[in-house]
């Protein structure tokens, strides 16, 4: 049995859900929320792990965890309470730490692999691998980083943005798809650039490529480098991408523990690969209409075939 830890109104869950059903496969969907939140969560360490769950419409699936093949994680953090709205926010804080915690406990205990497991901060850093020791963890493996800085405050952008050269693009982290290029020097004093926090990026010059990475499969293509510059809506379709770059996805997919995500790259004139973003909660609306049918084709032969 496979089990899907999502909302039904995710166009991925849906698309999935379907091939695995077509072939024959026991799948079931609950979102995070019914799952904790509901009352209808049971079980108990080790091999009689056994679990109750609530589909949303009253109806309990009963589901012995050492029967589960795989998991696929496609919630959101953070998790809606569900409580009253009477409840004081510190109450509903907590109780969502608590469940989240439950989740997080049932997860690591269940004796079968996770895709996408969430992590005890929650949804990952759009741009976590900002971090030296990812740093030194991508160049082990001769991934190169552009030169960023996340900026948390006007003044630290401006400083950053001072000794920058070249072309500069810049990401909001508070949305996954809002994107754009920074001003020259000389207009940076009428750019209101800080209605968020900001990643802000250095472009290499080269080919650019947006890739869905499926377990040990990739798919994707070439992009223009003017939708790179902007976000993850590229509407790629899948064309040839050089083996080495399909290695070099299929390994941070593994060492991240995001086995299905969405990065983009670019590939500079002097050979090196450049990772300028992760996501790893690909959409379907970044795709093209062959991305749509084959993606959740791939997704599911890595659910069936991880376990």
């Amino acid at each position: 049995m496979i089990l899907i830890l999502g909302s039904t109104e995710n166009w991925v869950v849906r698309q999935v859900t379907t091939v695995l059903v077509e072939q024959g496969l026991s799948t079931v969907v609950i979102s995070p929320e019914n799952l904790v939140f509901d009352g209808n969560l049971i079980w108990q360490v080790g091999i009689s792990q056994h679990c109750q769950l609530n589909d949303g419409k009253r109806e309990t699936v009963s589901i012995d965890c050492s029967s589960l093949a795989a998991i696929l994680w496609r919630g959101k953090f953070p998790l809606s309470t569900m409580t009253s709205d009477h409840w004081s926010r510190q109450d509903r804080d907590y109780i969502a730490k608590e469940g989240y915690a439950a989740l997080l406990g049932l997860l690591q205990d269940c004796p079968c692999p996770v895709i996408n497991q969430p992590t005890p901060a929650g949804d990952r850093s759009r741009f976590f691998f900002a971090d030296a020791c990812w740093t030194r963890r991508f160049a082990e493996y001769s991934i190169h980083l552009p030169s960023m800085c996340l900026a948390t405050s006007r003044s630290l952008a401006h400083e950053w943005l001072q000794d920058a050269s070249g072309t500069v693009r810049s990401i909001s982290l508070a949305g996954a798809d809002s994107t754009g290029l920074v001003p020259e020097q000389s207009e940076l004093s009428e750019w209101d650039y800080m209605k968020s926090p900001l990643c802000l990026q250095t472009i290499p010059s080269g080919q650019w490529f947006h890739v869905v990475t499926c377990g040990e499969e990739a798919l994707g293509g070439p992009i223009d480098p003017q939708v790179g510059y902007g976000s993850f809506v590229t509407g790629v379709e899948p064309q040839a991408c050089p083996s080495s770059l399909i290695k070099k996805c299929v390994f941070l997919g593994k060492t991240f523990q995001m086995e299905f995500a969405e990065s983009i790259w670019v590939n500079h004139e002097g050979g090196q690969w450049y990772c300028m973003d992760w996501n790893s909660s690909p959409q379907a609306e970044h795709w093209g209409t062959t991305m749509h049918q084959e993606i959740p084709k791939l997704l599911a032969k890595l659910l069936v075939n991880i376990s």
